[in-house]
């Protein structure tokens, strides 16, 4: 799945069988908030405090990490109209 096939405001899991991102992420749900640098990472804001940062501003602090988008799996192909009007 290519970056840009996540939409903003999507439901997704952060899923780590390698150990390739931190265990504060790994198996913890999110919604899609942006796009990382380049199209290898995703922006997360993750429903728990992941002792992450806010993705520059594009959500809450301490809850944001900007996610390989091969440790990212969608649980909804819908975008979240909540989020998605928020933006």
């Amino acid at each position: 799945m290519r970056w840009l096939d996540y939409k903003i405001g999507q439901r997704v899991i952060a899923l780590d069988p390698r150990g390739e991102v931190s265990r504060c992420i790994n198996k913890e749900f999110g919604t899609v908030i942006g796009y990382g640098p380049g199209d290898a990472t995703v922006a997360v804001q993750f429903d728990r405090f992941v002792r992450g940062h806010d993705c520059c501003n594009m959500g809450k602090y301490g809850y944001c990490w900007y996610v390989p988008r091969s440790n990212l799996s969608p649980i909804s192909l819908k975008p979240n109209s909540t989020i998605k009007s928020l933006i």
